[in-house]
């Protein structure tokens, strides 16, 4: 079978096919906008978010071992003595 297309040219003027899409897209600017703005905060959220809950969960089970020590010592506990007061205000 024979390809009657013509050979593939390079584009004359990059920057001005630029402008014209621009052009055509600028009624969803705001929305594109957004949604950049969107995911750059999506990738901040997923690096912090790890070390947050890293340092909860250390909180946690700071204070899990602590009312176990105070169990096996033979004191009698209410509650673990977990600081919910650090894990809320200090992450």
């Amino acid at each position: 079978m024979r390809n009657n297309s013509k050979a593939v040219s390079k584009p004359n003027n990059f920057w001005h096919a630029t402008g014209r899409l621009i052009g055509y897209t600028k009624r969803w600017m705001p929305g594109i906008v957004l949604a950049i703005v969107m995911a750059i905060l999506a990738v901040y959220l997923q690096i912090v978010t790890p070390k947050i809950l890293g340092k909860a969960t250390t909180e946690i089970y700071t204070g899990v071992m602590a009312g176990t020590a105070q169990l096996k010592v033979g004191l009698g506990i209410t509650h673990l003595p977990i600081n919910f007061t650090k894990i809320l205000h200090n992450y």
